[in-house]
């Protein structure tokens, strides 16, 4: 579904990472500050400073061709 809807896609850059908890935090590039939570290891593939994408709709992160559902 976040394929075939590509105006749902936020760019953003990772703040923090913990991969104990799996909690990102994410600054998109309008500013927002926005928190995911990842059980498949998103926190450990993107660490602080490394660009994503986030589907708002869909709740689908991209870290580079690999995406991760995410709960916000």
């Amino acid at each position: 579904m976040a394929s075939a809807t590509p105006l749902g896609w936020t760019d953003a850059v990772v703040e923090t990472a913990d991969a104990a908890s799996g909690v990102l935090r994410l600054r998109t590039l309008d500013g927002d500050l926005l928190s995911v939570w990842s059980a498949g290891g998103a926190a450990l593939e993107a660490p602080a400073g490394t660009p994503v994408a986030l589907h708002t709709a869909y709740d689908v992160l991209a870290v580079g061709r690999v995406l991760y559902n995410v709960a916000r």
